[in-house]
């Protein structure tokens, strides 16, 4: 045999191997497709010339279309993602937390309406109820998919069973002590990209499936009504406002400096709730949005974000009434009011019930008036939890009616969540008032509470609903957690997805358009609020690093402090609760857990079970893992459900707080920790987690996590905090024995704090 050498060979024999490889693997691809039996109609396969091949694209041009493309990959990933998961047999994949076994699914008629209810059923699993239930994520309130089963819990489920043999549901009831469940069915008969199948409850009553599971649902029921109206066409001005890097957004008609002064005035008087007034950065915030036609109010933890954005709303209702502009502001002017979350919508909406009264009385004793405001919310379908108050509910299913009488010679707030604003605006959009209206109904304003955590495209189809002369206000959070996406965007290399950065916050999103834009402050603007009203001194001297990133110096009252050790009391932990606030590193030499911690949970064990009598529902215990969290709650079993009412992990407490909370790292082994340090080290998680106290902070964790340096630079920046943490945890007050392991209680010394934020009283 005669060898041969690349190294010897003419280019043409070097090439006509790889023409060949190329050729074979283009006939071995289409021999697979031709087999694909299902097949999907809607991608389309253009022939391509090599010639053209330099200035290829994904069609993907513009803000509104990047978005469209981020939602369905990203629903393709997570629908994906989740029949992999689903077909491994409900006996395997228990441990997650997120599959209940049912049995006797039937149909049950109540108050007219047709429900399935079900029996959780262990028999056949090695896993105690108790333990269950303590590992069990899924709660009242939940969308999921019920499915139906074989009897054997090893045997998988089939790709049919998951996709067309299942119900869409809203978890209403899960009764742990009858083991009960009751079921509200979502019928959904033609599968689309975002949502699955969903098979209709029959009306007579029968048994439906012996055996079944209940998980997490992977539709979505709101990108669809995005991505509708992201392609209607519409607002497109909006578009041009939001592009990343040649952002169009006109400037605000600047405020009379005369003016100004009189709105300060307002609101230096303006009684917020029972005697209490805005402070100088929550005034000076309000009449900052006057003058930019975008606000990003940014609110660290117990800012007042809400009363802030309340006390704007209504403030930017009055300026309107006194200035000519073009599209002026009049009677029968929408005010959109949206988030996320329904609690959120209704807690701003609650706020502006509360002062409207004040600030009318408050404007004209400066010599204003203001227009007669109504406030509402549009729900998805019929309301069943009222805000309360003067605000009026009603369903976006009926809502062109109700909304023509509720503007009649007055200013219109409408609040919702974007699926429910999105549904009004369609039958809006139908009904003969804006038919016609080439852009369809357009609202002068819109305010976006929370918007840290709204994902940006839902965002921009909200925006779409704005006329060209409107205004926007978003307030929120960026150093706080990111709405949660199924794929690591950050790392992807799709280049309309580096350009336009879809899978970003609404508020991130717009901060990165105000500073990468060159832009003036008529145009975008950021303020910021500085004095927390909720944390006390010691948790804000620990936050305070994050936010000067933001040039914020974060103020607040003065704390008491008062402290007893030990001695005095009888328990090593009794210090913790004799002072009315405080900060406390719990520390212990175990070195082996990863997703559990036996020594953590004993150790908190004993700190709430000190003499102390704590209030009911006045801590909150929070860990990064699943796994913690299930242990958390079987040893924590005798406290859990009174004096603590939230064992779980960040991403539950969000947007929460409690008097006390108790924060347990979990992890301990050092390979572990550096196989996690994204997570665990995480900037904004960490944020999270220690902001949520009104009055103690109590973080437990291994001395190996604190030691552990990352190599990263990017990821030893993110674990400033955790560094924060051991810095001013540097008085040792106790020094304990818990399951063999050292344990040492070591807190802040009243001394290192700024003596007008922190002052000693014992």
């Amino acid at each position: 045999m005669t060898r041969f050498s690349l190294s010897h060979a003419s280019p043409i024999l070097c090439l006509r191997p790889l023409e060949e490889y190329l050729r074979a693997r283009v006939h071995a691809l289409r021999w697979i497709e031709e087999r694909v039996r299902s097949k999907n109609s809607e991608i389309q396969k253009p022939f391509i010339e090599i010639a053209s091949l330099p200035d290829f694209s994904l069609d993907v041009n513009d803000t509104a279309q990047a978005a469209i493309d981020f939602l369905r990959l990203d629903q393709y990933i997570n629908t994906a993602n989740w029949t992999s998961t689903h077909l491994v047999p409900p006996l395997y994949r228990m441990s997650s937390g997120k599959t209940i076994p049912v049995t006797d699914v039937q149909t049950v008629h109540l108050q007219g309406r047709t429900h399935l209810q079900a029996q959780i059923d262990l028999t056949q699993f090695d896993i105690s109820y108790e333990a269950f239930r303590a590992n069990c994520s899924l709660a009242e309130g939940s969308f999921i998919r019920l499915t139906p089963c074989f009897e054997t819990p090893a045997q998988g489920q089939t790709v049919g069973q998951l996709f067309l043999g299942g119900f869409t549901c809203v978890l209403d009831v899960l009764n742990w002590d009858t083991r009960a469940i009751r079921l509200s069915v979502i019928p959904l008969r033609n599968q689309d990209r975002y949502r699955l199948y969903g098979k209709t409850a029959p009306r007579e009553e029968t048994l439906i499936f012996t055996h079944a599971t209940i998980d997490e649902s992977p539709s979505d029921f709101v990108a669809p009504r995005v991505d509708d109206r992201l392609q209607q066409g519409q607002g497109t001005h909006v578009l041009d406002w939001f592009h990343p890097n040649v952002a169009q957004i006109p400037s605000q008609t600047p405020v009379e400096p005369a003016r100004l002064g009189q709105y300060r005035e307002i609101l230096e008087t303006l009684e917020i709730s029972d005697g209490n007034l805005l402070d100088n950065s929550q005034i000076t915030a309000a009449i900052e949005g006057l003058s930019a036609r975008v606000q990003l109010l940014q609110g660290p933890p117990g800012t007042g974000k809400t009363a802030t954005t309340a006390a704007a709303t209504l403030l930017r209702i009055l300026a309107q009434r006194q200035i000519q502009r073009v599209g002026n502001r009049n009677l029968g002017d929408i005010v959109l009011i949206a988030a996320n979350t329904h609690t959120a919508v209704d807690n701003l909406l609650q706020r502006l019930d509360g002062i409207r009264e004040r600030f009318r009385n408050t404007a004209e004793a400066v010599g204003f008036s203001l227009p007669a405001i109504r406030l509402s919310k549009a729900h998805s379908s019929v309301p069943n939890r009222p805000v309360g108050g003067s605000v009026e509910d009603f369903s976006a299913d009926s809502c062109v009616k109700k909304i023509k009488d509720l503007r009649t010679d007055a200013v219109l707030i409408i609040g919702g969540t974007t699926a429910s604003l999105l549904k009004m605006t369609n039958k809006l959009n139908g009904s003969a008032a804006f038919r016609n209206l080439p852009q369809g109904f357009q609202a002068s304003t819109l305010i976006v509470d929370e918007a840290s955590m709204i994902v940006f495209p839902h965002f921009l189809s909200l925006a779409t609903l704005v006329e060209e002369h409107g205004e926007i206000m978003l307030t929120g959070d960026h150093r706080q957690l990111a709405p949660i996406v199924a794929h690591d965007w950050e790392r992807e290399d799709r280049p309309p997805v580096v350009l336009y950065q879809p899978y970003a916050s609404a508020f991130e999103a717009v901060l990165k358009t105000q500073q990468n834009g060159n832009l003036i402050n008529s145009q975008i603007t950021r303020s910021a609020l500085s004095f927390t009203f909720r944390l006390p001194a010691p948790i804000r001297e620990l936050l305070a690093r994050i936010y000067e990133r933001d040039g914020i110096a974060l103020k607040g009252e003065p704390t008491s402090y008062e402290r007893r050790r030990s001695h005095e009391t009888g328990s090593p932990w009794s210090v913790i609760f004799s002072s009315p606030a405080g900060l406390y590193l719990v520390l212990h030499n175990e070195a082996q857990s990863k997703r559990s911690n036996e020594t953590e949970a004993a150790i908190i064990q004993e700190i709430l079970s000190t003499e102390h009598e704590l209030r009911e529902g006045s801590v909150a215990v929070v860990t990064p893992h699943r796994a913690q969290r299930s242990l958390l709650r079987q040893v924590l079993a005798e406290h859990y459900g009174s004096t603590i009412d939230v064992i779980d992990t960040v991403e539950r407490l969000q947007g929460d707080e409690r008097p006390t909370v108790i924060v347990s790292a979990t992890a301990s082994d050092p390979s572990a920790i550096a196989k996690n340090v994204e997570f665990i080290l995480d900037l904004n998680r960490s944020n999270v987690a220690f902001s949520r106290t009104q009055a103690r902070l109590v973080v437990v964790c291994a001395r190996t996590l604190l030691d552990y340096i990352p190599a990263d630079y990017e990821y030893y920046e993110s674990a400033m905090l955790w560094k924060a943490l051991r810095e001013l945890c540097s008085e040792e007050i106790e020094c304990s024995t818990v399951k063999g392991y050292e344990v040492k209680l070591l807190s802040i010394s009243p001394p290192t704090l700024d003596a007008e934020l922190f002052c000693e009283t014992g």
